[in-house]
């Protein structure tokens, strides 16, 4: 296959043909065939997937002159199939599962295509040794992966447009923490001990392989991943799909019909702590999943629950009130109208609860098409800057009722304006449904201490109404 490889008619591949013809050729002048032949049967081609924008050249000096350093979930990777006591097959087997595992941005079925649903809650690790062999990488030669596999022309932009579908709320290093955690609950969420956070515990590496994989599928089916096969970036596309079954071409869908609440709960999570570490929130989440049975109301609940308990309710007023809070405010508001338009009625809705929900049905179509998106800038609607002209008090300025949360290109296109230049600007952008209730608070056009109060209250009220918080005035 070797030799004949430089005659192959190949569309696309011709630098690595020119490449192939110029080994055999000096490796065969001059008569070297046991290192051809070493080299064709021993030497490993991988391929790195950098960031965008990497320097190249920068890139290639530092792998040329030191190599490519370990990540710390390699080193702990390494660390636990050292513990195995068992065949290369067991070991090869703990590989192809971690590595798999650690494609955050991919669906994990989508590498072991005899992996069932129906499979994977009481799953073992002898299970997992029944893999069959078809979702293990084959030994095929270059020709062969050349033959079926053209490269692009725009290589390498469409091949990473294809490779990121979607995009994970966390990365692998993070994940095995979550799973570590489950297990121990003593440890913290904190990727950067990983190692050591796990040396207590390297006596156990089928069980934490096989909880990994268990945890990995409960991840895919029921946590949030972006579609970013959606190009458009105002839209931040956002789903819970599940492997569909009676799809032979390994295609999702969502994994409950109506998912509304339960996809905002999670994004809102997301969005307001989006560092990547510190999730507690998916840890309590995937722990209940696991020791509960399918049940969209019930992990709805639970989410919910979990929002609620991470609302603080001491701190309501700038600077120290938190994007969460903020966030949260908005999912009241839309779940006020989203009940009503489900007909499933609040009981014993009163003032003001009642001025609200005419306020918010004033928006519905606003309303209909809302989708929480990552915005971090906390926005005074009746600007700092004039409030000693006004005579607004820092009590009403800087309390809940004057606040919102938009992105920080707004909150720089609208800073100083006064309330009614804001809401010609911004008066069908539904980033924030809170400012849209407040726009439709104004009386006369006025947006001051007074309607500022109000509007408080009207919040207040809310967050009683789910029994989420007993605030005193």
């Amino acid at each position: 296959d070797f030799k004949n490889f430089g005659t192959s008619d190949i569309d696309g591949v011709g630098n690595i043909k020119s490449a192939v013809d110029i080994i055999r050729e000096e490796l065969l002048k001059k008569n070297v065939d046991l290192f051809a032949q070493y080299f064709y049967h021993n030497v490993k081609l991988f391929r790195v997937m950098v960031p965008l924008g990497t320097d190249l050249n920068h890139y290639f000096e530092i792998m040329n002159s030191r190599g490519e350093q370990l990540e710390k979930h390699e080193i702990v990777k390494a660390l636990l199939i050292g513990q195995i006591q068992g065949t290369t097959e067991v070991q090869n087997k703990f590989a192809a599962v971690w590595d798999a595992c650690s494609d955050m941005n991919d669906y994990i079925y989508s590498h072991f295509k005899s992996l069932s649903d129906s499979q994977i809650d009481k799953i073992t690790f002898d299970d997992i040794l029944l893999f069959s062999d078809n979702d293990e990488d084959e030994d095929i030669s270059l020709s062969d992966i050349l033959a079926n596999h053209v490269i692009p022309s725009d290589f390498p932009g469409k091949e990473i447009r294809i490779k990121e579908k979607y995009r994970s709320i966390i990365d692998f290093p993070n994940f095995l923490l979550q799973v570590l955690k489950i297990r121990h609950n003593e440890v913290p969420l904190d990727d950067k001990s990983l190692v050591k956070h796990f040396t207590p515990y390297l006596n156990e590496p089928i069980e934490f392989i096989t909880d990994l994989l268990k945890y990995r599928w409960l991840f895919d089916k029921y946590i949030i991943k972006q579609d970013l096969t959606d190009t458009n970036d105002k839209t931040q596309s956002w789903g819970i799909r599940k492997l569909s079954v009676n799809d032979n071409s390994n295609g999702t869908v969502k994994t409950f019909d109506d998912d509304e609440e339960l996809v905002k709960l999670q994004v809102i999570l997301y969005y307001s702590d989006s560092t990547n570490t510190y999730n507690n929130w998916l840890f309590e989440f995937l722990k209940f999943v696991n020791s509960n049975q399918e049940n969209y109301t019930n992990y709805t609940s639970k989410i919910f629950e979990i929002a609620g308990n991470k609302f603080d309710s001491s701190t309501l007023s700038y600077p120290d009130i938190s994007i969460f809070n903020l966030y949260f405010i908005d999912f009241l508001f839309w779940k006020l109208y989203i009940t009503e338009v489900q007909n499933k009625e609040y009981i014993n809705l009163q003032e003001p609860l009642l001025s609200l929900k005419q306020k918010i049905f004033n928006k519905k179509n606003l309303f209909n098409t809302f989708r929480f998106k990552h915005v971090s800038s906390k926005e005074h609607l009746f600007p700092q800057s004039k409030a000693n002209d006004f005579g607004i008090e820092p009590e009403y300025l800087n309390s809940v009722g004057n606040l919102c949360l938009i992105s920080s290109s707004q909150n720089s296109q609208g800073n100083k304006d006064m309330p009614v230049a804001k809401k010609k600007l911004f008066e069908t952008d539904n980033s924030s449904l809170k400012r849209l209730i407040m726009f439709e608070s104004f009386e006369n056009d006025k947006w001051e201490a007074e309607q500022i109060q109000k509007h408080k209250e009207e919040i207040i009220s809310l967050l009683q109404q789910e029994e989420l918080i007993a605030l005193s005035e």
